[in-house]
This record gives structure tokens, C-alpha cells and sequence, in this order.
């Protein structure tokens, strides 16, 4: 067993309260939808999408063909969700011989090198190796490939390599997508709504994500030294900040943090001395919003939660033997008025994966709740993505609006 401990920071308490079900059109009464209607957050789409395992995607059209670069955790999610939209991946590239030797086993085939690969002809370059490679891994493409279709998990590089990763993409004629899986997400959608509808001038908002990762990195997990505990969920929640509109975007910084973390003794399966990990307990940015708002940008790998809402979880920490536990909230106050909408993320305590919801308070109560908010971000952005190396929609995330969200996480 082991311990986490970290310098305390300011941290919101609320008392949990009983949820209520209930709907916008009648604040207070509780009402299940009638027989043939659809609840908040539903449509045909998403429907079909449960049934069929897709995000709206025919299933006659061809399949695309891609390569995989990396094998990772998140290399499995994208192996998932792309084969439910018709996605074949013909081959992959991985650097360490264990992963290749188990990828073989399993039938997978894995090239010696990107030439190799060019030459299995694919549609499209998935690239899911970790932040400090994305900038090799996109010159060794655009190299292979000039005119490739690359699709790059987030962050797009370290904030170190901005001006080297301009550099590389003024010569790159191929089409480039940044898969930042929540500029998908329906309850950023529902939080802007509902806002909209009961909060004309916001006075806070928060974006938070806090998961205890103790045995991630325990586990060999990468760990940001630029970015810190920001460089895994930081893009994530400013691009759910930014949702909400160009208001919301900095007009002047305000301040920043970071707390430590410290793995002590038996984390590691010996004894050993407590291992500080430097910046990686948690970090907080604020900044100040054109329309005058005060942004907060909280995360934690702690399991400390920042800012405690009612709603779905009982306890403001998530200890360190619960790796599934996450916590993921956009918080949009008035606190004049003591209304806020917080949009819980998925997963969720009590509700089934790629299911969101959100809660409104007024003053520190629930006064009404959208609940079973279908929300696979990963679907919907890899399905966008698709689609747009199809040449049948628009970009949904390019390397320009990617590396202003890294811009903006560097004014501190």
C-alpha cells in the first residue's frame, strides 16, 4: 500500500445534497418523460448510435485503411472506436519490442519502419504515442508522406516545440487533425444552453479534472516536466472553457499553482524513500475572461478535488486504490444570484459509460438535473475527423486552434 501527500490548496466544500430528477420546462416537480418522448440530451441519432456501436456513421460506406502509430492505453481506445466506424488498421509502428512481439501475437502486423508503411497505402496516419514524441513521429511522416492524413492525439506537442511544430507544418500539404475528444462533447453543449438561457453574465467559471493516478504513474505512466499535472488534462478543460464562446477567452492572467506529489515508501513494491514528483499533485491557472468572468483551470492527480459540487459523487477525494474514478466538471456561476450549471463528464458514479449529465444549483441546492446525456467524445471526434479526410466536413480540430489552446496555457 502506499500514500499520497501533498501541500493542502484552497478547496471547495459543499455538503451533498439529495438529487432530484427533474426537467427544465417545470422547476421543482419531478417528471419522467411520456411514453414516445425522448429525454433531455436524446436523439434519433444518439439512439442509433447506442444501438448500432456508431456515432451516426452508415454502415455502407467503404472502410478507410490506417496506420497506427504507438501502442498504448489510449492506442486501445482508438483501435475500439475506429473499428466501430469501419476502420481497418493495417499495420503499426512501436519502438518497444515487448509491445511488438504482443501486437504479433495477437495477429496485429507490425512494420519495420514508416517506408514500409507508406507503401501499405493508408488513408490516414493515427498517431497515439506520448507528448514529447509527436513532434518526431509528424516529421517522420510528413517526410514519408507530404500529402498524408494524420490524425495526432492531444496536446499537439510539448509547449516547448511550438515554434519548431510551425516551422514543420508551413511545408505539410496533407491534412492534419488534432483529436481533442471533448471539442465532441454534448454536455459542454447542454452547459453552454442552459447558461445561456439562466446565466446572461457569468461571474466564475471552473474547469476541473481530478483522478487519483498514483498507480498510473507507478505504472510507467508519462509524466509532463513542462506542462506538469496540465499536461494531461490541461487542453481538455480549456477547450471546454473556450466552448462556451470568444467571451470566455483570457483577457488578462491572474495567477497560477502547483503542488508536488510524493509516492512514499512501498509504492514502488521495496522500500524506498518517499519520491517527490514535482508539480504533478495538482495545478491551477486563473485568468480573467473578456467579458470579465473569472476562469478557473483546476486539475489534480492527487484525488483531491478542487471544487466540490452536489450532484453524482459523495466525497470530495478519490483515494489512492480507486484508478476508475474521475471526477470532470464545467462550472458556469452567478454567484450574486447563487445559480450555477455544472456539467459532469463521464464516467459517473451510478450511470453507465458515455453517459453525462448536468445539474443545476440554485443557492447551493439542486433545483434541477439533465440526466443520461449520451456523450462518447472519443466517437463523435474520431467520426468528425473522418470525415473530414473524406473531404465531407470541415476540420474539427486543427493544429492552429491546437496550438492556441498550448498558447494560452503558456502566459503564465
Amino acid at each position: 500500500m502506499y500514500n499520497i501527500t501533498t501541500t493542502d490548496i484552497a478547496r471547495k466544500q459543499s455538503k451533498k445534497q439529495d438529487a432530484t430528477v427533474e426537467e427544465l420546462k417545470e422547476p421543482g416537480k419531478r417528471r419522467r418523460p411520456k411514453k414516445g418522448e425522448k429525454r433531455p440530451g436524446h436523439t434519433a441519432e444518439c439512439d442509433a448510435a447506442t444501438l448500432n456501436g456508431l456515432h451516426g456513421r452508415p454502415l455502407s460506406r467503404p472502410k478507410s485503411r490506417c496506420i497506427r502509430v504507438g501502442l498504448g492505453h489510449i492506442s486501445r481506445i482508438h483501435e475500439q472506436k475506429l473499428k466501430a466506424l469501419g476502420v481497418e488498421t493495417v499495420g503499426v509502428l512501436e519502438r518497444s519490442a515487448a509491445k511488438c512481439a504482443t501486437a504479433s501475437s495477437r495477429g496485429v502486423t507490425v512494420l519495420s519502419g514508416y517506408r514500409e508503411a507508406l507503401e501499405v497505402k493508408p488513408d490516414f496516419w493515427d498517431v497515439c504515442t506520448c507528448t514529447s514524441t509527436h513532434l518526431s513521429v509528424l516529421k517522420e511522416i510528413i517526410a514519408t508522406d507530404p500529402h498524408a492524413n494524420v490524425l495526432m492525439e492531444k496536446p499537439v506537442c510539448a509547449l516547448s516545440e511550438i515554434a519548431a511544430l510551425k516551422r514543420l507544418l508551413g511545408n505539410f500539404h496533407g491534412k492534419l487533425v488534432v483529436n481533442e475528444n471533448y471539442a465532441a462533447s454534448r454536455v459542454t453543449r447542454t452547459v453552454r444552453e442552459q447558461a445561456g438561457r439562466l446565466i446572461p453574465q457569468p461571474s466564475r467559471v471552473i474547469s476541473e479534472m481530478t483522478k487519483n493516478r498514483a498507480r498510473d504513474i507507478i505504472g510507467g505512466r508519462f509524466l509532463d516536466q513542462e506542462q506538469y499535472a496540465f499536461g494531461y488534462e490541461g487542453t481538455h478543460m480549456l477547450t471546454n472553457v473556450l466552448a462556451l464562446g470568444d467571451d470566455f477567452r483570457p483577457r488578462e492572467t491572474s495567477c497560477q499553482s502547483h503542488e508536488d506529489m510524493h509516492i512514499e515508501d512501498g509504492g514502488w513494491g521495496h522500500a524506498s524513500p518517499p519520491l517527490p514528483l514535482l508539480g504533478q499533485g495538482a495545478a491551477e491557472k486563473r485568468y480573467v475572461a473578456r467579458n470579465g468572468a473569472q476562469v478557473i483551470l483546476h486539475t489534480a492527480m492527487d484525488g483531491h478535488i478542487g471544487y466540490f459540487y452536489p450532484g453524482p459523487y459523495s466525497r470530495a477525494y478519490i483515494p489512492d486504490d480507486d484508478d476508475r474514478t474521475r471526477y470532470r466538471i464545467l462550472a458556469v456561476e452567478d454567484e450574486c444570484r447563487g445559480i450555477a450549471v455544472i456539467g459532469f463528464y463521464e464516467p459517473i458514479p451510478g450511470l453507465e459509460r458515455n453517459r453525462g449529465k448536468v445539474v443545476i444549483l440554485d443557492k447551493g441546492g439542486i433545483r434541477e438535473q439533465i440526466d443520461d446525456i449520451y456523450d462518447d467524445t472519443m466517437l463523435g471526434a474520431l467520426e468528425s475527423a473522418l470525415r473530414f479526410f473524406e473531404g465531407d466536413a470541415p476540420n474539427p480540430y486543427p493544429a492552429v486552434r491546437a496550438i492556441d489552446s498550448l498558447e494560452i496555457l503558456t502566459l503564465w
